[in-house]
């Protein structure tokens, strides 16, 4: 499941009045967020995040199977859950000081079915209260594959082996496999984690998981 999307650069005008992640959350255009219950939830209760304080209980914003899980002022840091049958989604919003000064926000929007999950990494600069959308995928993160996480040729070789499995290991690699992206609560580098979809055993890894690491200007693999 992999669906590539072309964005290009805008700049929308907002007005904000200080700049905390509450504000950016409340501020950043709806467009920002996935058309989902969540989405629906953010039009009703975004305003209602502002000066509430530094944490806001988690009961206070339930709506059905949609929370805010942490708002965390002092760290720029914001996650919200939506909870639907066997399938979830999570928000996450942070954001870093360039060397330059300005705001870059990050927006890692994720999901989970029953047998798969991802992740949509999203980024904007805050400059003179505009919110500047970068291109997708962004030029400040290294770019990811699926073979940096799993050796190809042996996993290839495994799955042809196993009687067991009727797809070949091209379809499993398309429909089963996504990496997903951990934005920091604390600290400044983004993590990323190989999902799949199938019984890991089947396969051969190289690694699990990648750091991406801040360096003031873009995230860059930590080697």
């Amino acid at each position: 499941m992999r669906n590539f999307i072309l964005y290009i650069l805008i700049i929308i005008p907002e007005i904000l009045f200080g700049q905390d992640i509450r504000e950016i959350f409340v501020n950043i255009p709806l467009e920002a967020f996935p058309s989902s219950g969540i989405e629906r939830f953010l039009i009703e209760k975004r305003e209602y995040l502002m000066y509430k304080g530094n944490l806001v209980k988690k009961e206070e914003l339930r709506d059905n199977e949609v929370f805010i899980d942490t708002i965390d002022v002092k760290n720029g840091y914001i996650k919200c859950t939506a909870i639907r049958g066997l399938s979830n989604s999570t928000i996450e919003m942070c954001y870093w000081k360039t060397n330059d000064g300005q705001k870059l926000i990050g927006l890692n929007y994720s999901y989970c079915a029953t047998t798969t999950c991802g992740s949509n990494l999203f980024f904007y600069n805050l400059i003179d209260n505009k919110f500047i959308k970068h291109s997708y995928p962004s030029p400040v993160i290294d770019k990811l594959s699926i073979d940096m996480f799993l050796d190809i040729e042996n996993s290839s070789l495994k799955i042809k082996n196993n009687k067991s499995i009727t797809n070949t290991f091209d379809e499993i690699l398309a429909d089963m496999f996504n990496i997903l992206y951990y934005l920091p609560q604390n600290g400044k580098d983004i993590i990323a984690k190989i999902d799949c979809g199938m019984d890991e055993n089947l396969f051969v890894f190289k690694r699990k998981e990648i750091v991406l690491r801040w360096d003031g200007n873009r995230f860059n693999i930590k080697k």
